[in-house]
């Protein structure tokens, strides 16, 4: 919660309207992240997990929610137009807060049993929790101080926690979870395959989208 309170801060959900200045690339990003991707996610799990249904579900969950912002990292490394990945930002982060839930019940439910009122409070206190209070931070900080202000000290500071806490993240979960998968190593073998497809089949599916939307390449997204 702490992770996503400092990545709602530096996203403002004001900025939503700038996603839709460019609709052929906010059209193809949003195609691709909530309609190909769970679609896609749930027919390699359908394939190669089946018979293991709570990793089947796991899988669900890591693919069917657009990254927050490392894709930027990635655009900025091949050499694509960080500005334009940065414009569909907040929609992504709205619409995956939104949409989580849909496909939990939807996919996972043909997996495994869900409840719903479980699946919904996680979702209240885990998604949007961080999210209300990140924009009363950032109106609050504002009206006293100014957006230079709040830009210059509190964004620079929780680009730097949000490392930190990322590190600790990584270890606790090896930490609390690392035996696990030391006393099961088939469990990684089975994922690796419909892990790697999974970004295979999408590379090639960006491809065939770029050419068939007739992006440029500075047009293009990692």
């Amino acid at each position: 919660m702490i992770m996503l309170l400092g990545v709602f801060l530096q996203i403002p959900i004001s900025q939503l309207k700038t996603s839709f200045k460019n609709i052929r690339f906010t059209t193809a990003s949003l195609c691709i992240n909530f309609v190909w991707t769970p679609l896609l996610a749930w027919l390699l799990g359908y394939v190669f997990l089946r018979g293991t249904p709570s990793i089947w579900l796991g899988f669900i969950m890591l693919l069917v929610t657009p990254c927050t912002d490392w894709y930027l990292t990635f655009t900025e490394v091949s050499k694509g137009n960080v500005a334009l990945g940065t414009t569909v930002l907040p929609l992504n982060l709205v619409l995956q807060l939104l949409l989580l839930p849909f496909y939990l019940y939807i996919l996972g439910s043909s997996v495994i049993t869900i409840n719903v009122i479980n699946l919904l409070y996680g979702v209240l206190v885990v998604l949007v929790t961080p999210i209300l209070v990140a924009n009363l931070i950032r109106k609050i900080t504002i009206q006293i101080k100014h957006k230079e202000w709040f830009e210059e000290k509190v964004i620079s500071i929780v680009g730097v926690c949000q490392t930190i806490f990322l590190n600790l993240a990584i270890v606790a979960m090896f930490a609390s979870q690392g035996s696990m998968l030391l006393n099961n190593p088939k469990i990684l073998i089975k994922m690796l395959i419909p892990v790697l497809l999974f970004f295979i089949i999408n590379f090639f599916i960006g491809q065939f989208i770029s050419k068939l939307l007739k992006f440029n390449y500075e047009d293009t997204v990692a």
